[in-house]
């Protein structure tokens, strides 16, 4: 079905290096970006993109969510302050005229406190490494702020995703041909970010923003159900018919008897009357 491919923290390199990789497999991403951390010279040792930049991506099709304000764990702040991080981070983000309806939990770390405040101000939102999977999902039986994610995934681990029919989403964060001073973990060469496409295409799989994904989803389960719903109706209509087909062939076996009966009374009758 679908693969949705999403950046944490708004690195330049994806802005410099992946968007014209993206562009040249006619692929989409998503960008969930720290609003304190928009433009700045150095986030872990990187460069951020501005403002102008996230409106190119989403000029050409990307999606620009939210990763909180400061990519604190959200877990570990009062109450209070984790709410504002949430909705402050919306909020800048469509004072500057982004569409923002997805968040991505910093460190893919959650609790329930926390998905309850976001299911306020968010339609969706993505952990990471927390979750233990199923990574590939189908319908809707998952939680909307808690959807799984890979950090990357395998040629067959794509072309499952195709056999199933289902969503899969991978995080990256930056991609380019030297490794950051620091944060390295999070670092991928462009090389292997350039194979993954490949292999994402050779498996078939079409290239989704994270909230399309997500209300694409929504939208088959809902097909689906219709689908089995007008089916049963269909028969029910099919076996009321039928009913009604066999009580009229009754009622008109019983009328034609009783006709025959009546016209045999008659006939009986004017015979006698004859005789006599």
């Amino acid at each position: 079905m679908s693969l949705s491919i999403s950046f944490d923290d708004g690195y330049k390199t994806v802005y410099d290096n992946t968007l014209p990789l993206m562009q040249n497999f006619g692929f989409k991403g998503t960008v969930f970006v720290c609003t304190e951390r928009v433009g700045v010279e150095d986030f872990d040792g990187e460069p951020t993109m501005n403002l102008d930049q996230l409106r190119e991506l989403e000029s050409l099709g990307w999606e620009i969510g939210s990763h909180g304000k400061n990519h604190g764990v959200l877990t570990s702040l009062p109450y209070g302050k984790r709410e504002l991080e949430i909705s402050e981070s919306k909020e800048f983000l469509q004072r500057h005229g982004f569409r923002v309806s997805s968040f991505a939990h910093p460190y893919g770390v959650s609790d329930e406190a926390t998905r309850k405040i976001v299911s306020k101000y968010y339609r969706c939102a993505r952990s990471a490494f927390e979750e233990q999977g199923p990574y590939i999902l189908k319908g809707t039986d998952f939680d909307p702020h808690r959807i799984p994610a890979l950090y990357f995934a395998s040629f067959h681990f794509l072309k499952r995703v195709k056999r199933m029919n289902g969503w899969l989403t991978i995080v990256f964060h930056s991609i380019s041909e030297r490794a950051p001073t620091r944060r390295r973990d999070n670092w991928i060469s462009l090389q292997r970010f350039t194979d993954f496409l490949n292999n994402a295409r050779n498996a078939g799989l079409e290239s989704f923003t994270f909230v399309d994904a997500f209300d694409k989803i929504r939208e088959t389960e809902v097909v689906t159900k219709l689908s089995a719903i007008t089916s049963m109706r269909e028969s029910l209509i099919a076996r009321i018919w039928y009913a009604i087909d066999k009580i009229s062939n009754l009622c008109w076996v019983d009328l034609c008897k009783k006709c025959m009966h009546a016209i045999m009374t008659i006939k009986t009758g004017a015979n006698g009357g004859a005789r006599k």
